[in-house]
C-alpha cells in the first residue's frame, strides 16, 4: 500500500512518544479532561496543517455525512474545514488516550460506559459462540477492560498482523496491558488451521471478536457496499467465519456523542443469529448481504455522532490515481 494510503493511526504513532503519551496521560489523571483537550489542540492543529492527505479523506468522509444528516453549520462553515477537521481528530485523540487509561490504570477515573441492546446475548448459554464484528469508533477497550465482569464466555481477539504489533508494541511501551482475552494475528486469508482453532474455541463458548470496516492489505476478502451514498469496500471474512462455525454474527458500535463527558455509549446489533447452510455458489451473495447489514447499522450510528470515525484513509478510493 503507498504511504498515502495507509491509515492516520500510524502517523500518531510515528509523531508521538510513549514518554509523551504518558506524561500526557499523567496531566489528565491529576487535572482532568478539560486541561488535556487544551494541551492537545495545537497539537492536533499541527497534526491537519502539516497532512494534506488527512485533510483530503477527512474532508471526503464530512461531505459525505453532510448530505445525509447535515452538522457542519456548527462549525460555521458548510464545508470541512479546519474546526471541523480538528474536531474530528480530537475525538479519535481522546479515544487513543482513553484506551491507555483504561488498560494502565493511569486515568483519573474510568468513563463511564451506557451499554445498548445487550439482550442480545441474555439467551447465549455457556457454550454459544458468537462472532462479533467491531469498528473503528469510539474506544471499545472500555468494554474489553470489563468484560469479565459482564461475562462468562472467553473474549476471542483476531487482529491483522501488522496493526496488531504496532499498537501492542506501544501499549507495552507506555505501561498499559491487553485486556483479558486471547488474541491471534491473522493475515490476508483465514487459515483452515486458525478456522479449526476458532471452531474448537467457538464450541466452548468464545465470542471471536474482529473489526468489519477495514479490508487487510492484499486482501480480496471484501463486498463493494454502498456507504454514506457511495460504494466502499467492506470486509466479509467475519461473515464467512460465522458462516464457516455456524454461531450468531453481531456487530457493536462505541461513540462518544458528546466530548464534554467522558461518556461512551456501545450498542449491539444483531445481524444473523442463525447462518444458514448456504451452496458455496451463494455463499458471496449471503457474505455481501451481511456486509450491506453490517454497513448500514455502522452507518446509522456514525449520522448520529459523525464526529467518531476514524477510518483515516482513502476509504472511498476517492483520491487513487
Amino acid at each position: 500500500m503507498p504511504p498515502h494510503d495507509r491509515p492516520e493511526w500510524p502517523l500518531l504513532r510515528e509523531r508521538t512518544s510513549t514518554l509523551g503519551i504518558r506524561i500526557l496521560l499523567a496531566v489528565q489523571k491529576v487535572l482532568g479532561d478539560k486541561t488535556l483537550r487544551l494541551i492537545l489542540k495545537p497539537v492536533l492543529t499541527s497534526y491537519w496543517l502539516t497532512s494534506p492527505r488527512l485533510r483530503q479523506v477527512v474532508g471526503a468522509y464530512q461531505r459525505r455525512v453532510e448530505k445525509l444528516a447535515p452538522f457542519l453549520s456548527r462549525f460555521g462553515s458548510p464545508e470541512p474545514g479546519l474546526f471541523s477537521g480538528i474536531a474530528q481528530l480530537e475525538h479519535f485523540a481522546l479515544a487513543i488516550f482513553e484506551k491507555f487509561a483504561a488498560l494502565s490504570g493511569e486515568g483519573k477515573k474510568s468513563a463511564r460506559l451506557d451499554v445498548v441492546a445487550e439482550e442480545i446475548f441474555s439467551s447465549d448459554g455457556k457454550t454459544s459462540g458468537a462472532v462479533i464484528l467491531t469498528s473503528h469508533t469510539g474506544c471499545q477497550e472500555l468494554l474489553m477492560t470489563s468484560s469479565s465482569g459482564l461475562t462468562e464466555h472467553e473474549i476471542v481477539i483476531l487482529q491483522h498482523t501488522a496493526h496488531a504489533r504496532k499498537f501492542n508494541d506501544l501499549l507495552a511501551k507506555a505501561g498499559a496491558k491487553p485486556p483479558q482475552a486471547t488474541f491471534f494475528e491473522i493475515g490476508e486469508t483465514l487459515s483452515p488451521a486458525l478456522v479449526m482453532e476458532l471452531s474448537e474455541r467457538a464450541a466452548k463458548g468464545a465470542y471471536i471478536i474482529l473489526a468489519g470496516d477495514r479490508v487487510p492489505m492484499g486482501s480480496d476478502a471484501a463486498a463493494s457496499i454502498s456507504f454514506l451514498g457511495d460504494p466502499a469496500r467492506f470486509p466479509t471474512g467475519g461473515a464467512l467465519l460465522s458462516l464457516l462455525l455456524g454461531i450468531p454474527l453481531r456487530m457493536m458500535v462505541c461513540t462518544r456523542p458528546d466530548l464534554k463527558e467522558r461518556r461512551y455509549r456501545v450498542r449491539f446489533y444483531s445481524l444473523c443469529e442463525k447462518p444458514p447452510r448456504v451452496r458455496r455458489a451463494a455463499r458471496d451473495a449471503w457474505l455481501e448481504r451481511m456486509a450491506a447489514l453490517y454497513a448500514g447499522s455502522l452507518e446509522a450510528e456514525l449520522l448520529r455522532s459523525p464526529l467518531d470515525w476514524a477510518n483515516y484513509f482513502d476509504f472511498w478510493e476517492d483520491f487513487r490515481k
